[in-house]
């Protein structure tokens, strides 16, 4: 696909199915995930992250990484923005 947010797309009819079954997050961040090495790069280049190896090397570990990430800092402002409007008087 020429562009990369596009990718996510192939996630979306899969948001019907049980959500126990995968994680549309984790989905979403491995499809964006290939592409990576361009923005790394600076130039429409990818050697490593669309090859094999690079599914294991590359792909995999930055994805469960930025899923990892957006998780916790997820849940992280999401407290804190709940546990505010908690003690906000209406």
């Amino acid at each position: 696909m020429p562009f990369t947010f596009s990718h996510p797309a192939i996630i979306l009819p899969l948001r019907y199915l049980p959500k126990s079954w995968f994680s549309i997050t984790a989905l979403t961040i491995g499809s964006l995930t290939p592409d990576f090495e361009y923005f790394l790069r600076m130039k429409v280049k990818s050697d490593y992250s669309h090859t094999l190896d690079g599914i294991f090397w590359f792909d995999l570990p930055l994805a469960l990484l930025l899923t990892f990430l957006f998780t916790i800092l997820l849940e992280i402002y999401y407290f804190k923005i709940f546990l505010h409007l908690s003690e906000v008087e209406f």
